[in-house]
Order: C-alpha cells, then structure tokens, then sequence
C-alpha cells in the first residue's frame, strides 16, 4: 500500500506539472483548453494499470490542482476521481478490447463526464439566477466539444508513440486455427 501510494503521488505531480505547461499554452491560444491531466489518467486506464492507483493518484492530482482553482476546494478532486471510477467501469465491461476507436470513445467519455459533474458540483451558482442555468449549460458543453476533439488529438498521439515504443497495447485475440 505504502508503495502504492507513493507512486500515486510521484504521478501526481507529474500530471501537475504537464496541467501547467498545457495551461501557459492555453494562455496563448495555441492550443484549446485541456485537461491534459485527465487525458494522461484515460490513457492509463487504457494501459491496464491497477484501478487503485489510478483513483489514488486522480484523488491527489485533483486536490493539487484545487489549490489553484477558483471552484470550491474539492471540486476538480472529486470531479476527476468520480469521472476515473466511471471510465473504469465503462473500460471493463464495455470496452474490452485495447483498440484507437475504444480509447476515443472512453476519451471522450470521460471528457463529457468530467464537464457534467464539475457543472452539477458548480450549479449551486444557478440558484440565484434559475434562467442561466440552460446558457451555462450549453456553453459548458460546447467547450467539452471542443475538449473532447483535442483530448481525442492526444490520445491519439499517445497510443501511436505508445504501439511504437511498447505491445502494451496491441489488441490481443484468440487466434482459432
């Protein structure tokens, strides 16, 4: 457990750091908004590496970039663990194979997922204002149309230079003879 942890944590830091360096692009516009920490966790989800340390280390990047949210403290943490526990599940009993076309659709997946609960985290705003509430909606969807193409760019990349490097993740089937 100890040693679980720890790698929970060094890969936090790690998605931490790759967060900021997607942020200062984004901040020049040269790419569109991304949660590239999400991108990297799909992915290694789809590398099949144990489920305890995915949730641990989605838990631990979460509060880490809570420090820099303008969202209530939790929020970005309990989004991305919920969202991770959900792709598990969809990975495992839907989406067997580790083919391109069942990475990008648990891709974008977790991409529409991720938006819908940080927005339902974030609907306690709307009771002010009940008529924003479709608006907001809208506008949060259209930029995870947005997210989901881009986070689809990535992880395309990521399994192309991943098959290059590594028969991770080369489908295996039953050859019948």
């Amino acid at each position: 457990m100890r040693h679980t942890l720890f790698q929970a944590f060094f890969l936090s830091f790690i998605l931490i750091i790759a967060q900021q360096i997607s942020s200062v692009l984004f901040a020049w516009h040269i790419i569109p908004l991304t949660e590239i920490s999400l991108v990297i966790l799909v992915f290694i989800i789809a590398l099949g590496t144990e489920n305890k340390l995915i949730l641990l280390t989605a838990c631990f990047t979460g509060l880490l970039l809570d420090l820099w949210s303008p969202s209530g403290f939790g929020t970005i943490a309990l989004a991305l663990t919920l969202t991770l526990s959900i792709s598990i599940e969809i990975f495992h009993r839907a989406l067997t194979n580790k083919s391109l076309s069942a990475l990008l659709i648990l891709g974008v997946t977790a991409t529409f997922t991720y938006r819908i609960i940080i927005f339902l985290i974030n609907s306690t705003q709307f009771l002010k204002n009940p008529e924003s509430v479709w608006k907001a909606l809208l506008d949060s969807m259209m930029k995870g149309g947005v997210q989901a193409v881009t986070h689809s760019m990535f992880l395309l990349i990521l399994f192309v230079g991943s098959r290059l490097v590594s028969k991770r993740l080369h489908p295996h089937y039953v050859h019948s003879s």
